[in-house]
């Protein structure tokens, strides 16, 4: 059986994405593509949410992105990206 993922992006995240440049946009839409096809993927590390969740924080080139993934929806939740060198 295969388990398809999907994702969705908090407004911050949306945000910061509309303000990014079309080859930046276009690399994170890659990154959360790998997300979905690898939502185990771990963390470098992990911190807590407001609510006490765990959530993974991972670098992916220049952005670091935080998310979580919700197995019993099969969906990966973005919360938050940032570009690092900006």
């Amino acid at each position: 059986m295969n388990v398809c993922y999907t994702y969705d992006v908090s407004d911050a995240v949306l945000s910061t994405f509309a303000g990014a440049s079309k080859r930046h946009r276009e690399y994170l839409l890659r990154v959360f593509d790998q997300l979905i096809e690898d939502p185990f993927l771990a963390g470098d590390f992990v911190e807590r949410d407001a609510i006490g969740r765990p959530v993974q924080v991972k670098r992916f080139g220049d952005w670091c992105i935080t998310y979580w993934s919700e197995h019993l929806a099969d969906k990966v939740h973005v919360i938050d990206i940032e570009y690092l060198k900006g």
